[in-house]
């Protein structure tokens, strides 16, 4: 059975692929078009213009 963080990361790489992005080689000093994760203090830290 996959763990919760395994699912997550094949629907990322998934959904990164579908975009035309390659997840594995993302800088990642930029924000990635997917979230992986969410702030679990409730603070976003994208803008609504990002």
């Amino acid at each position: 059975m996959l763990s919760l963080q395994e699912i997550n990361s094949i629907f990322y790489k998934a959904l990164m692929g579908a975009l035309g992005y390659d997840p594995d080689s993302w800088d990642t000093s930029m924000k990635p078009p997917v979230r992986q994760m969410y702030s679990t203090e409730g603070a976003p830290d994208w803008n609504l213009t990002d």
